[in-house]
């Protein structure tokens, strides 16, 4: 992998592309209601909170110990991704 500015902004693009994918079928999904639109809503608030609490404690120590703000950033793209790849896979089944 090559670490450079613009590998960072692939990553943020590829990270987007996904995520409104992610959105889409979230959306279908709820429309239909019923049970299993409770269960992605309530699963969607829960794991943004999560993983939104502990990227943000992981860059607040980063910051203390002199981490780049590159370095953070790449942090915190892979960790949303990982999130995001994993609901896409779920969301596709």
């Amino acid at each position: 992998m090559i670490n450079s500015p613009f590998s960072l902004y692939l990553d943020m693009v590829r990270l987007a592309i996904e995520a409104q994918q992610v959105v889409g079928m979230r959306m279908m999904l709820i429309a239909n209601g019923g049970a299993a639109a409770d269960r992605e809503s309530e699963q969607m608030i829960s794991e943004k909170m999560e993983v939104a609490a502990a990227v943000a404690m992981h860059n607040v120590l980063s910051l203390a110990s002199g981490k780049s703000l590159e370095a953070i950033g790449r942090h915190t793209v892979a960790e949303y991704s990982k999130v995001v790849s994993s609901n896409r896979k779920r969301l596709a089944q």
